[in-house]
């Protein structure tokens, strides 16, 4: 479900939202997820825990408590929390804000495409690369039974060209 970033689901003043989140922000439970789509530019702010975040640009996003993103009107946002032994809920927040400036510091978008995204495709390589190797040794240990049955080669009809 998409709610707009305006609608009754962020609240028009900070002092609105429930506790135990902190004054002016959302409180997202683990296990859960929320769709937003903002209706203006703003800032989504991580005010408590970690959220893992999917905008629809080929990236996830993990932001943490103090991180702060800038989310362009009609983008559709998804935030969950980080999946973590031990996770807290998120606490959220979303302040409209001037459209952002081109030459705001990249060191986030830096970090994502240096050191995240690596680690994550690395991730998934390794465990291809686990899967491979484990069908690899049964392949092995079946060839091996095969060839240490008494017969086990004789047992197989021979291909005859003709």
């Amino acid at each position: 479900m998409s709610y707009p970033m305006d609608s009754v689901l962020l609240p028009r003043n900070k002092d609105a939202c429930p506790s135990p989140a902190p004054a002016g922000c959302w409180r997202l439970r683990a296990g859960h997820a929320v769709s937003l789509q903002p209706q203006a530019h703003g800032l989504l702010h991580i005010a408590q825990g970690r959220v893992w975040l999917t905008l629809g640009d080929g990236y996830d996003h993990v932001l943490a408590a103090g991180d702060s993103i800038a989310l362009q009107p009609g983008r559709l946002a998804v935030l969950e929390p980080w999946a973590a032994p031990g996770a807290q809920d998120v606490a959220f927040a979303w302040d409209a804000a001037a459209p952002p400036v081109a030459c705001a510091t990249p060191a986030a978008g830096d970090w994502e495409r240096s050191v995240a995204r690596p680690l994550w495709d690395l991730g998934q390589a390794l465990g291809v690369a686990l899967r491979a190797t484990g069908q690899l040794a049964r392949g092995l240990a079946r060839w091996a039974l095969h060839r240490a049955v008494p017969g086990g080669a004789r047992a197989v009809p021979q291909c005859r060209g003709g």
